[in-house]
């Protein structure tokens, strides 16, 4: 609870010195519906890592800076519950639980389609709130990318989102470890954005 009170305080810290035009602020939530994890070499034998369940809050802010473009940033309170899997040397099938909490903040560019559809896609900045299990994933602070298509609806100066969305931790890792697992989720997000 202090960890969301702490980045619902900054995110409003920083949102009181933008100008009031062309921007919007709102929440988002995005249930974590698939995802696992990678390493960008080939290691035999290594553990699995496999999704149980996520999800992610978060505060959102925009930038319009035309008719079909705007910036979006804001702070995002992920979790992934996942599970190792490795084979023991007997031929045992061994499994183990973890969590992975992150703070997560994106620099996305926004593209409207037409009226109602979107894209957007761009970096995040990633950083590990908990401690790394032992049989657990690499530490997952780094810089990350993230990928989404959607649609949208305007009421007035409130917008509704709805998007299916791609994101990877720490492709750059602050902390590189020798065959680096790196964090993927697929999750569907829904936002209420308000303009002013």
């Amino acid at each position: 609870m202090k960890k969301l009170f702490s980045l619902i305080l900054l995110s409003f810290i920083g949102l009181s010195y933008v100008n009031a035009q062309k921007h919007s602020v709102g929440i988002s939530y995005d249930y974590i519906c698939d995802g696992g994890a990678i390493r960008f070499a080939m290691l035999a034998g290594a553990s699995s890592y496999h999704h149980i369940q996520g999800n992610k809050i978060g505060l959102v802010y925009s930038y319009q800076m035309s008719d079909h473009f705007s910036l979006n940033s804001g702070l995002q309170y992920q979790q992934n519950w996942m599970q190792t899997r490795n084979i023991s040397s007997t031929g045992e099938l061994q499994t183990w639980d973890f969590k992975v909490e992150t703070i997560n903040v994106p620099f996305l560019l926004h593209a409207n389609i037409l009226k109602y559809l979107f894209a957007e896609a761009g970096p995040l900045l990633n950083l590990q709130t908990n401690d790394v299990d032992a049989y657990g994933t690499d530490q997952q602070s780094g810089i990350g990318f993230s990928l989404a298509a959607g649609i949208q609806y305007h009421y007035n100066q409130f917008r509704v989102l709805i998007k299916p969305q791609s994101q990877i931790q720490s492709i750059i890792p602050f902390q590189k470890e020798n065959y680096h697992s790196r964090i993927i989720s697929n999750s569907i997000s829904v936002a209420l954005t308000y303009s002013f």
